[in-house]
């Protein structure tokens, strides 16, 4: 691996593990702010809105449910990011070896493992931060009444597979 590709893959260890903070700082800050408007402000609103007792608990419900998912899946991303910035710091790691003995590894099976690893962490964020958006985003709209429920409806399972993907992608990352 030449010193140019090793300060390239740096970079987009760097970019994805930037990313995936991002990712989890969204969520994490809408994920409270969401829960608190549930807490606070969703049953006066649904009650206002006539809705019976047990069907305002029901939407409540299903509204934390949403919030637990999105604030879980914040967290998640935020220990992914972490591991990204492992990955960064290894990869820099190998930049203490002398150019020519980088010139003399055709395979190094720890770099390429680090840049599969950083690809696998990378997937695994992105389907877990796009399932939440599907996920807990489809259920706040369908609370609210918000869009179509025949399009709204399919979307929550479809974030869900999304998320356990992601988990699933977690669980490769060590796998070559």
């Amino acid at each position: 691996m030449t010193e140019k590709n090793g300060n390239l893959n740096n970079k987009t260890n760097t970019a994805t593990r930037d990313r995936l903070l991002r990712y989890s700082a969204f969520l994490g800050s809408s994920g409270v702010s969401l829960g608190a408007f549930g807490a606070h402000a969703l049953k006066q609103m649904m009650v206002a809105s006539s809705l019976d007792v047990s069907r305002v608990s029901s939407l409540q419900d299903n509204w934390r449910t949403a919030v637990q998912y999105q604030l879980f899946h914040a967290v998640a991303l935020l220990a992914l990011s972490s591991l990204a910035q492992n990955d960064v710091q290894n990869a820099k790691s190998h930049h203490t070896i002398s150019s020519s003995q980088q010139e003399n590894i055709k395979d190094n099976s720890s770099q390429s493992s680090t840049i599969r690893s950083v690809d696998k962490i990378e997937m695994s964020g992105k389907m877990m931060f796009y399932g939440t958006m599907l996920f807990s985003g489809s259920i706040y709209c369908l609370t609210l009444g918000i869009g179509p429920k025949k399009i709204l409806g399919p979307t929550t399972p479809l974030g869900g597979l999304f998320m356990i993907g992601g988990w699933i992608v977690v669980g490769m990352i060590t796998i070559s």
